[in-house]
Protein backbone atom coordinates (compact mmCIF):
# COMPACT_ATOMS: atom_id res chain seq x y z
CA UNK A 1 0.00 0.00 0.00
CA UNK A 2 1.39 3.45 -1.00
CA UNK A 3 2.06 6.49 1.40
CA UNK A 4 -0.65 5.95 4.49
CA UNK A 5 -4.01 4.99 5.13
CA UNK A 6 -6.83 7.38 5.06
CA UNK A 7 -8.40 4.96 7.51
CA UNK A 8 -7.20 2.94 10.31
CA UNK A 9 -9.92 -0.08 11.93
CA UNK A 10 -8.93 -0.71 15.10
CA UNK A 11 -10.05 -3.57 16.85
CA UNK A 12 -9.60 -4.38 20.68
CA UNK A 13 -9.82 -7.83 22.26
CA UNK A 14 -8.71 -10.51 25.22
CA UNK A 15 -9.28 -14.34 23.94
CA UNK A 16 -11.67 -13.05 20.75
CA UNK A 17 -10.31 -16.45 18.94
CA UNK A 18 -13.51 -17.46 18.85
CA UNK A 19 -14.97 -14.18 17.24
CA UNK A 20 -11.78 -13.01 15.11
CA UNK A 21 -12.45 -14.64 11.81
CA UNK A 22 -15.67 -13.30 11.26
CA UNK A 23 -14.91 -9.46 12.70
CA UNK A 24 -12.12 -9.75 10.08
CA UNK A 25 -14.11 -11.22 7.35
CA UNK A 26 -16.73 -8.13 8.26
CA UNK A 27 -14.17 -5.84 8.50
CA UNK A 28 -12.94 -6.26 4.89
CA UNK A 29 -16.33 -6.32 3.34
CA UNK A 30 -16.83 -2.88 4.71
CA UNK A 31 -13.22 -1.40 3.68
CA UNK A 32 -14.06 -2.74 -0.11
CA UNK A 33 -17.27 -1.05 -0.64
CA UNK A 34 -15.63 2.39 1.41
CA UNK A 35 -12.80 1.87 -1.21
CA UNK A 36 -15.00 1.40 -3.97
CA UNK A 37 -17.69 4.62 -2.90
CA UNK A 38 -14.29 7.15 -1.84
CA UNK A 39 -11.23 5.43 -3.33
CA UNK A 40 -9.96 5.16 0.07
CA UNK A 41 -7.47 2.97 1.86
CA UNK A 42 -8.17 1.01 5.09
CA UNK A 43 -5.73 -0.16 7.30
CA UNK A 44 -6.89 -3.04 10.22
CA UNK A 45 -5.53 -3.57 13.27
CA UNK A 46 -6.18 -6.30 16.23
CA UNK A 47 -4.85 -3.98 20.03
CA UNK A 48 -4.46 -7.75 21.63
CA UNK A 49 -4.50 -7.75 25.92
CA UNK A 50 -2.84 -10.35 26.92
CA UNK A 51 -4.85 -12.87 25.12
CA UNK A 52 -3.84 -16.74 25.99
CA UNK A 53 -6.25 -18.31 23.03
CA UNK A 54 -3.81 -17.40 19.83
CA UNK A 55 -6.01 -14.53 19.10
CA UNK A 56 -2.97 -12.44 17.71
CA UNK A 57 -1.78 -15.99 15.15
CA UNK A 58 -5.61 -15.37 13.96
CA UNK A 59 -6.05 -12.16 13.40
CA UNK A 60 -2.73 -12.08 11.55
CA UNK A 61 -4.00 -15.04 9.41
CA UNK A 62 -6.93 -13.38 8.66
CA UNK A 63 -4.94 -9.56 7.10
CA UNK A 64 -4.81 -7.79 10.03
CA UNK A 65 -2.11 -5.90 11.64
CA UNK A 66 -1.17 -7.07 15.39
CA UNK A 67 -0.27 -5.20 17.77
CA UNK A 68 -0.03 -5.45 21.88
CA UNK A 69 -1.47 -2.97 24.22
CA UNK A 70 0.52 -1.21 26.81
CA UNK A 71 0.64 -3.84 29.57
CA UNK A 72 0.45 -1.50 32.15
CA UNK A 73 -2.87 -1.13 32.22
CA UNK A 74 -5.88 -3.35 31.98
CA UNK A 75 -9.00 -1.69 30.27
CA UNK A 76 -10.45 -1.49 26.82
CA UNK A 77 -9.62 2.03 27.13
CA UNK A 78 -6.05 1.45 27.56
CA UNK A 79 -6.21 -1.24 24.11
CA UNK A 80 -8.02 1.91 21.95
CA UNK A 81 -5.47 4.31 23.43
CA UNK A 82 -2.40 1.90 22.57
CA UNK A 83 -3.72 1.77 19.07
CA UNK A 84 -4.24 5.43 18.44
CA UNK A 85 -0.51 5.90 19.94
CA UNK A 86 0.54 3.50 16.91
CA UNK A 87 -1.30 5.00 14.00
CA UNK A 88 -1.71 8.32 12.52
CA UNK A 89 -4.67 7.78 9.49
CA UNK A 90 -6.92 10.97 9.85
CA UNK A 91 -9.93 8.93 10.09
CA UNK A 92 -9.93 6.02 12.80
CA UNK A 93 -12.66 3.29 12.89
CA UNK A 94 -12.75 1.80 17.12
CA UNK A 95 -13.99 -1.40 17.57
CA UNK A 96 -14.83 -4.62 19.82
CA UNK A 97 -13.55 -7.33 18.20
CA UNK A 98 -16.71 -9.37 19.42
CA UNK A 99 -18.55 -7.12 16.70
CA UNK A 100 -18.95 -7.57 12.83
CA UNK A 101 -19.63 -4.10 10.86
CA UNK A 102 -22.24 -3.61 8.44
CA UNK A 103 -20.91 -3.74 5.04
CA UNK A 104 -22.39 -0.20 4.33
CA UNK A 105 -20.86 1.30 7.05
CA UNK A 106 -17.97 2.87 7.01
CA UNK A 107 -18.46 4.18 3.75
CA UNK A 108 -21.66 5.87 4.58
CA UNK A 109 -20.05 6.95 7.34
CA UNK A 110 -16.90 8.34 6.12
CA UNK A 111 -18.78 10.18 3.29
CA UNK A 112 -20.52 12.09 6.30
CA UNK A 113 -17.79 13.38 7.79
CA UNK A 114 -16.61 14.32 4.81
CA UNK A 115 -19.56 16.55 4.24
CA UNK A 116 -19.75 17.64 7.94
CA UNK A 117 -16.37 19.09 9.33
CA UNK A 118 -17.76 20.08 12.45
CA UNK A 119 -18.65 16.42 13.47
CA UNK A 120 -15.89 14.74 15.06
CA UNK A 121 -17.52 11.08 15.36
CA UNK A 122 -20.28 9.25 14.42
CA UNK A 123 -21.67 6.17 15.60
CA UNK A 124 -24.72 4.01 13.88
CA UNK A 125 -27.81 1.47 15.15
CA UNK A 126 -26.44 -1.86 16.79
CA UNK A 127 -27.97 -5.38 17.05
CA UNK A 128 -27.12 -7.53 20.39
CA UNK A 129 -26.76 -11.11 19.89
CA UNK A 130 -26.39 -14.48 21.64
CA UNK A 131 -25.81 -17.51 19.82
CA UNK A 132 -27.42 -20.25 21.71
CA UNK A 133 -26.28 -23.54 20.05
CA UNK A 134 -26.58 -23.58 16.60
CA UNK A 135 -29.05 -21.04 16.65
CA UNK A 136 -28.83 -16.96 17.49
CA UNK A 137 -30.47 -15.01 19.71
CA UNK A 138 -31.21 -11.38 19.76
CA UNK A 139 -30.79 -9.98 23.36
CA UNK A 140 -30.70 -6.38 22.25
CA UNK A 141 -32.18 -4.69 19.59
CA UNK A 142 -30.82 -0.99 19.26
CA UNK A 143 -31.98 -0.19 15.36
CA UNK A 144 -34.48 2.06 16.28
CA UNK A 145 -33.96 5.38 14.25
CA UNK A 146 -33.21 8.63 16.63
CA UNK A 147 -36.27 10.22 17.34
CA UNK A 148 -37.13 13.64 15.85
CA UNK A 149 -34.70 13.78 12.52
CA UNK A 150 -32.05 11.70 11.13
CA UNK A 151 -29.38 12.33 13.85
CA UNK A 152 -29.24 12.72 17.62
CA UNK A 153 -26.88 15.65 18.15
CA UNK A 154 -24.15 14.96 20.99
CA UNK A 155 -25.29 11.40 21.74
CA UNK A 156 -23.15 11.12 24.76
CA UNK A 157 -25.22 7.78 26.25
CA UNK A 158 -23.94 6.20 22.93
CA UNK A 159 -21.38 3.89 23.45
CA UNK A 160 -19.19 1.60 23.77
CA UNK A 161 -18.42 -0.82 21.37
CA UNK A 162 -17.76 0.70 18.13
CA UNK A 163 -17.71 4.23 16.84
CA UNK A 164 -15.71 6.42 14.28
CA UNK A 165 -13.89 9.10 14.38
CA UNK A 166 -11.85 12.18 12.89
CA UNK A 167 -8.38 11.81 14.49
CA UNK A 168 -7.72 15.54 14.77
CA UNK A 169 -10.95 15.55 17.35
CA UNK A 170 -9.91 12.68 19.33
CA UNK A 171 -6.57 14.68 19.53
CA UNK A 172 -8.23 17.70 20.64
CA UNK A 173 -9.87 16.07 23.34
CA UNK A 174 -7.16 13.94 24.39
CA UNK A 175 -8.16 10.37 22.86
CA UNK A 176 -9.06 7.88 25.91
CA UNK A 177 -7.43 7.19 29.14
CA UNK A 178 -5.42 4.11 29.90
CA UNK A 179 -6.36 4.15 33.49
CA UNK A 180 -10.94 4.26 33.13
CA UNK A 181 -11.65 1.00 33.27
CA UNK A 182 -15.61 2.10 32.76
CA UNK A 183 -17.83 4.19 30.62
CA UNK A 184 -14.38 6.00 28.84
CA UNK A 185 -16.22 6.46 25.86
CA UNK A 186 -18.78 8.93 27.74
CA UNK A 187 -16.20 10.71 29.13
CA UNK A 188 -14.46 11.05 25.70
CA UNK A 189 -17.69 12.45 24.32
CA UNK A 190 -18.23 14.93 27.24
CA UNK A 191 -14.48 16.51 26.49
CA UNK A 192 -15.59 16.47 22.35
CA UNK A 193 -18.54 18.13 22.97
CA UNK A 194 -16.84 20.73 25.46
CA UNK A 195 -13.88 21.89 22.54
CA UNK A 196 -17.20 22.31 20.31
CA UNK A 197 -17.41 18.94 18.27
CA UNK A 198 -20.33 17.40 17.43
CA UNK A 199 -20.96 13.75 18.30
CA UNK A 200 -23.68 11.91 16.15
CA UNK A 201 -26.10 8.48 15.76
CA UNK A 202 -26.86 8.10 12.03
CA UNK A 203 -29.95 6.01 11.55
CA UNK A 204 -27.52 3.35 9.76
CA UNK A 205 -27.11 0.15 10.75
CA UNK A 206 -23.40 0.07 11.99
CA UNK A 207 -22.86 -3.56 13.45
CA UNK A 208 -23.77 -6.31 15.37
CA UNK A 209 -22.71 -7.27 18.71
CA UNK A 210 -22.11 -11.32 20.15
CA UNK A 211 -23.01 -11.30 22.87
CA UNK A 212 -21.52 -14.45 24.42
CA UNK A 213 -19.95 -13.80 27.55
CA UNK A 214 -23.20 -14.83 29.67
CA UNK A 215 -23.98 -17.88 27.67
CA UNK A 216 -21.72 -19.73 30.09
CA UNK A 217 -21.99 -19.11 33.77
CA UNK A 218 -18.57 -19.87 34.00
CA UNK A 219 -17.74 -17.06 31.62
CA UNK A 220 -20.14 -14.49 33.63
CA UNK A 221 -18.89 -15.09 36.90
CA UNK A 222 -15.04 -14.56 35.41
CA UNK A 223 -17.03 -10.90 33.69
CA UNK A 224 -18.22 -10.20 37.26
CA UNK A 225 -15.50 -10.77 39.24
CA UNK A 226 -13.16 -9.11 36.98
CA UNK A 227 -14.85 -6.44 37.43
CA UNK A 228 -14.85 -6.50 41.14
CA UNK A 229 -11.49 -6.84 41.15
CA UNK A 230 -10.69 -3.57 38.60
CA UNK A 231 -13.21 -1.69 41.33
CA UNK A 232 -15.65 -0.85 38.83
CA UNK A 233 -17.53 0.95 40.59
CA UNK A 234 -14.94 3.93 42.15
CA UNK A 235 -13.72 3.62 38.78
CA UNK A 236 -17.02 4.66 37.62
CA UNK A 237 -17.13 7.78 40.53
CA UNK A 238 -14.16 9.29 38.85
CA UNK A 239 -15.36 8.85 35.87
CA UNK A 240 -18.56 11.49 37.19
CA UNK A 241 -15.63 13.77 38.85
CA UNK A 242 -14.14 13.91 35.84
CA UNK A 243 -17.24 14.98 34.49
CA UNK A 244 -17.47 17.96 36.62
CA UNK A 245 -13.95 18.74 36.34
CA UNK A 246 -14.75 19.34 32.42
CA UNK A 247 -17.50 21.10 32.84
CA UNK A 248 -20.11 19.58 30.93
CA UNK A 249 -23.44 20.10 32.80
CA UNK A 250 -25.28 19.47 29.78
CA UNK A 251 -23.51 16.30 28.76
CA UNK A 252 -23.99 15.50 32.63
CA UNK A 253 -28.06 16.32 32.71
CA UNK A 254 -28.52 14.16 29.43
CA UNK A 255 -26.92 11.56 29.95
CA UNK A 256 -27.43 11.34 33.47
CA UNK A 257 -30.76 12.54 34.38
CA UNK A 258 -31.83 9.28 35.95
CA UNK A 259 -29.35 8.76 38.34
CA UNK A 260 -29.61 12.99 39.54
CA UNK A 261 -33.59 11.85 40.04
CA UNK A 262 -32.64 9.32 42.13
CA UNK A 263 -29.91 10.89 43.70
CA UNK A 264 -31.71 14.46 43.91
CA UNK A 265 -35.45 12.53 45.26
CA UNK A 266 -32.73 10.29 47.59
CA UNK A 267 -31.12 13.74 49.24
CA UNK A 268 -33.71 15.71 49.60
CA UNK A 269 -36.57 13.63 50.62
CA UNK A 270 -34.47 11.96 53.09
CA UNK A 271 -33.37 15.00 54.26
CA UNK A 272 -36.73 16.34 55.11
CA UNK A 273 -37.75 13.02 57.23
CA UNK A 274 -34.66 13.05 59.29
CA UNK A 275 -35.30 16.81 60.05
CA UNK A 276 -39.02 15.40 60.93
CA UNK A 277 -37.86 13.29 63.10
CA UNK A 278 -35.38 15.61 64.97
CA UNK A 279 -38.56 17.88 65.61
CA UNK A 280 -40.22 14.92 66.69
CA UNK A 281 -42.44 13.94 63.68
CA UNK A 282 -42.91 17.66 62.94
CA UNK A 283 -45.79 17.68 59.94
CA UNK A 284 -44.28 20.58 57.70
CA UNK A 285 -40.96 18.19 56.97
CA UNK A 286 -43.38 15.51 55.98
CA UNK A 287 -45.70 16.88 53.66
CA UNK A 288 -43.04 18.59 51.72
CA UNK A 289 -41.12 14.84 51.39
CA UNK A 290 -44.33 13.49 50.22
CA UNK A 291 -44.56 16.52 47.73
CA UNK A 292 -40.85 15.94 46.23
CA UNK A 293 -41.61 11.76 46.38
CA UNK A 294 -45.00 13.04 44.03
CA UNK A 295 -43.07 14.92 41.94
CA UNK A 296 -40.77 12.11 41.51
CA UNK A 297 -43.04 9.30 40.97
CA UNK A 298 -44.43 11.67 38.34
CA UNK A 299 -40.94 11.77 36.68
CA UNK A 300 -40.66 7.92 36.51
CA UNK A 301 -43.76 7.56 34.85
CA UNK A 302 -43.13 10.19 32.58
CA UNK A 303 -39.72 8.79 31.53
CA UNK A 304 -41.49 5.29 31.47
CA UNK A 305 -39.53 3.73 34.52
CA UNK A 306 -40.44 1.20 36.69
CA UNK A 307 -41.32 2.34 40.05
CA UNK A 308 -40.74 -0.71 41.78
CA UNK A 309 -37.12 -1.18 40.50
CA UNK A 310 -36.39 2.65 41.80
CA UNK A 311 -37.55 1.60 44.98
CA UNK A 312 -35.72 -1.83 44.88
CA UNK A 313 -32.64 0.21 44.34
CA UNK A 314 -32.91 2.40 47.27
CA UNK A 315 -29.87 1.11 49.28
CA UNK A 316 -27.64 0.88 46.13
CA UNK A 317 -28.68 4.65 45.46
CA UNK A 318 -27.53 4.90 48.95
CA UNK A 319 -24.68 3.72 48.59
CA UNK A 320 -24.12 5.75 45.19
CA UNK A 321 -24.38 9.00 46.70
CA UNK A 322 -22.54 7.99 50.15
CA UNK A 323 -19.49 6.76 47.76
CA UNK A 324 -19.98 10.23 45.37
CA UNK A 325 -19.77 12.20 48.34
CA UNK A 326 -16.58 10.37 49.83
CA UNK A 327 -14.88 10.65 46.47
CA UNK A 328 -15.52 14.40 46.29
CA UNK A 329 -14.57 14.78 50.14
CA UNK A 330 -11.00 12.91 49.67
CA UNK A 331 -10.04 13.29 46.23
CA UNK A 332 -10.31 9.76 45.37
CA UNK A 333 -10.37 8.03 43.54
CA UNK A 334 -7.61 9.05 41.59
CA UNK A 335 -7.39 7.94 37.56
CA UNK A 336 -4.09 8.88 36.28
CA UNK A 337 -5.04 10.93 34.23
CA UNK A 338 -3.38 11.69 31.00
CA UNK A 339 -1.28 8.68 31.01
CA UNK A 340 -0.82 8.10 27.44
CA UNK A 341 0.89 11.35 26.66
CA UNK A 342 3.90 10.39 28.99
CA UNK A 343 7.03 9.61 26.92
CA UNK A 344 7.22 5.95 28.74
CA UNK A 345 3.78 5.00 27.46
CA UNK A 346 5.02 5.67 24.17
CA UNK A 347 8.13 3.89 24.39
CA UNK A 348 7.18 0.95 26.01
CA UNK A 349 4.13 0.29 23.32
CA UNK A 350 7.21 0.43 20.50
CA UNK A 351 10.08 -1.50 22.24
CA UNK A 352 6.98 -4.13 22.61
CA UNK A 353 5.11 -3.71 19.54
CA UNK A 354 8.94 -3.68 18.04
CA UNK A 355 9.46 -6.19 14.90
CA UNK A 356 12.95 -7.26 16.80
CA UNK A 357 11.47 -7.61 19.99
CA UNK A 358 12.28 -11.00 21.62
CA UNK A 359 10.93 -13.63 23.49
Amino acid sequence: MQGSPNLDLILIGRNEARHLPATLQAAQAAAARLHAALGWQTLTWYVDSDSSDGSPDIAAAHGARVLLAHPGYHSAANGRASGLVLTQSEFVMLLDADCTLHPDWLAEACAYLLAHPAVGGVGGLADSMRRVGEQTVRVQDRRVPPPEGSTVNNHVGYGGHGFLYRRAALDEAGGYEPGLIAQEEALLYCRLRRRGWGVLKLPLPMMTHWDDDLESGSRGWQKFRGLVQKNAFYQGIALRRALFEERVGVAIFGFYRLQLAHAAWLLLAGGLIVLSLAQGWATPPLLAAAALSALYLAFLYHQKQSTLLALVSLPLLTIYVAGITWSLLTGRPRVAWGAHHQPEYTTRLKEINSPNRKG
